[in-house]
Parts: structure tokens; C-alpha cells; sequence
């Protein structure tokens, strides 16, 4: 099996960049949010499980979390996780089932973070995104999809995402040390808003890496 990960702070424009690789080599996306509610819609058994953990307000414990994942990918020939490894415990248990082929991980300036962030533009209608800067809508304030009012979300507002890239380092550089070592580990500049171009570096590290 071919494990990748991409690794990438809020903003970093870590999505983007999956999307764009998914659809490209047709690899199986794996997302431990979507897989855990997934879980708990079908109602398995590690989803009753998280369920019950949520429901008492409890974190999700690291191998419940890690339990998802394992069945998720039994079978499959290439994955890609974005958003996993979280923590240290999970980098090293994912060694034992699914050791990483390659480890890419999207840096980009904190100043070019708040600065995309800050500029985002949600519409609460139809959850279409906007950017002040790079996508802007054709009206000022209204949704191009819906006509819907835009708004900035409270969790982009600088000081907040300012603590969200404090908590994301406090949280995942230990697992980028963790990795930093290994031959598999390469370092992808995103902070050009040329997304084609930084997704294009990304291809070549993979081609190389095939």
C-alpha cells in the first residue's frame, strides 16, 4: 500500500491541494472528521462507540480514532490522510499498520496565513467560500451562487486564527519532528497564491517518490 500524508497548518492551503492530487491519481482520501461521522451516521460498532464518547462530552480516545482509520484503508492501494497523524501515539501506531511512503509537509508564513484567512468570505446560505483577495465575488458582500449576504467567519478573525496556528504547532510539530528524519519527509513552500504552481512542486515530489 502507498500511505501518504500531507501535513499543514489552518490556511496553508492544505484542502486545495488534496483535492486537486486526489482527483489527479485517484487515490482513496482518508479524513478522520468525515470518517468518524460517517461511523456514527451507519451506526458501526466503533461508531456507537464514538458516540457514546461525544455524547459524555469526552475527547475521542487516539485508538478509537486509529480503529476508523484501519478499516477504512483495509484493501486499499494508495491513500492519501490529510488532518492524520495528529499526535505522536497515532504517527507511531500508523507505522505499524501503514508506515508512510512519502510525508509532505505545506509551510507557508504566518503573516500569509492570517492574510488568506482573514480575507476568506463564507456565505451561510450555501457555504460557498470567497476571498476578498484571490476570489472575489462579483458583487461586494453577496454570494455569487445564491445572492446571499457573505459574512466573515469568528474563527477568522485574526487574533483567532492567531491562536488556532498556535494550538495546530503546540499539537502537530512534535509529529513533524517525528518525521523530520526520515528519507520519506519533504517540505513543500506554500506561500504563493499560485495554487496550480504549489500543487504542481507537489506532483513532482510524488512522481519522483512513484
Amino acid at each position: 500500500m502507498k500511505t501518504v500524508i500531507f501535513i499543514g497548518a489552518p490556511g496553508v492551503g492544505k484542502g486545495t491541494y488534496t483535492s486537486k492530487i486526489v482527483d489527479k491519481y485517484g487515490w482513496f482520501h482518508v479524513s478522520p472528521g468525515e470518517l468518524l461521522r460517517e461511523n456514527v451516521r451507519e451506526k458501526t460498532e466503533l461508531g456507537n462507540k464514538i458516540a457514546a464518547v461525544m455524547q459524555s462530552g469526552d475527547l475521542i480516545d487516539d485508538d478509537l480514532v486509529i480503529g476508523v482509520i484501519k478499516n477504512a484503508i483495509e484493501g486499499k492501494d494508495s491513500v492519501l490522510f490529510d488532518g492524520f497523524p495528529r499526535t505522536v501515539y497515532q504517527a507511531e501506531k500508523l507505522d505499524d499498520f501503514a508506515k508512510p511512503s512519502l510525508i509532505i509537509n505545506f509551510v507557508a508564513d504566518e503573516e500569509k496565513i492570517v492574510e488568506r484567512l482573514s480575507g476568506r468570505r463564507v456565505c451561510p446560505e450555501c457555504e460557498a467560500i470567497f476571498h476578498v483577495k484571490n476570489i472575489p465575488s462579483k458583487v461586494e458582500g453577496v454570494c455569487d451562487k445564491c445572492s446571499g449576504a457573505l459574512v466573515q467567519r469568528k474563527d477568522d478573525l485574526p487574533e483567532a486564527i492567531k491562536e488556532r496556528l498556535r494550538v495546530f504547532h503546540e499539537l502537530t510539530q512534535p509529529v513533524v519532528e517525528f518525521y523530520r528524519e526520515r528519507e520519506e519527509f519533504k517540505v513543500v513552500d506554500a506561500n504563493s497564491d499560485d495554487v496550480d504552481s504549489i500543487v504542481e512542486n507537489t506532483m513532482n515530489i510524488i512522481n519522483v517518490d512513484q
